[in-house]
């Protein structure tokens, strides 16, 4: 397992990690704030680079950043599995945002459901749903 911290650019050294990444690794990505484009054109250069050195790529806690960018771009994630991903939920009573991780399952995958789980809002405690719209947020799980 390796955890990613801070902001994706040019000055990220994502190429460092390349030679130590064999067999199945697991990347933990829930501390990415934010990717540039620079960043975006190192990240997938590193995604590609790292495919014929590992057995098995799983991407596990996505941040809304790498989520974004994984529906934006078609080879951002690579042959990658993506495990679990933050989701931004809002609460329908009091308007409070939260992101809250979601994990991977075919139901997640085939349902695209408004609401996901049962999480509750941190302010007022109602049911929380997707502040965003499903089709949209969760197609890079379609690709």
């Amino acid at each position: 397992m390796v955890t990613l911290v801070g902001d994706i650019d040019e000055n990220s050294g994502l190429f460092d990690l390349t030679p130590v990444l064999t067999g199945t690794v697991v990347l933990d990505l829930g501390g990415i704030r934010r990717i540039n484009s620079a960043g975006v054109r190192e990240w997938v250069n590193f995604i590609r680079d790292s495919d014929p050195r590992t057995d098995h790529l799983a991407l596990s806690n996505c941040s809304p950043a790498i989520v974004m960018q994984m529906n934006m771009i078609a080879n951002f994630r690579g042959n990658a599995e993506v495990t679990s991903f933050y989701a931004p939920l809002v609460c329908p009573a009091c308007d409070h945002e939260q992101d809250e991780l979601i994990q991977t399952t075919p139901e997640i995958v085939s349902g695209l459901p408004h609401r996901i789980g049962d999480f509750t809002c941190a302010e007022c405690q109602s049911g929380l749903e997707l502040d965003d719209i499903p089709e949209r947020y969760f197609s890079f799980l379609k690709r």
